[in-house]
């Protein structure tokens, strides 16, 4: 009986700990807010850009240069991209994910990048 208690005892006030302390409403912090950042590489008539969604709801629109197929733009618009990158790691966001989709062949649609990025400490 006496071994009971003592396992029995602990395991309770710990579980009665761990239901008090998740109703608990924490203060807000930036840590864990999502950003969304989407790079438009338009082949037609609309020109390219970046735009970066913020968690506080603010946006930032970065224009690329007009898509063409050849070095000069890939390079150019590549270092935009990274610059943009490297500036949203200094402001302290890491990449989660990233996907593409369209064709970037075609001359007539628009290739989408969405990258996520997560606020850290």
């Amino acid at each position: 009986m006496k071994k009971w208690l003592l396992i029995m005892v602990p395991v309770a006030i710990l579980l009665v700990f761990g239901l008090l302390t998740g109703f608990v409403n924490h203060p807000e912090s930036n840590e864990g807010k999502y950003l969304v950042m989407r790079v438009y590489e338009n082949f037609t008539v609309t020109s390219s850009k970046i735009v970066i969604n913020y968690p506080d709801s603010t946006f930032e629109v970065i224009p690329l240069k007009p898509f063409k197929y050849n070095d000069e733009y890939l390079v150019s618009n590549g270092q935009t991209i990274t610059r943009t990158l490297n500036k949203l790691n200094g402001k302290g966001y890491r990449l989660i994910t990233s996907t593409a989709d369209g064709k970037p062949t075609s001359n007539k649609t628009m290739m989408i990048t969405t990258i996520i990025m997560v606020s850290h400490p």
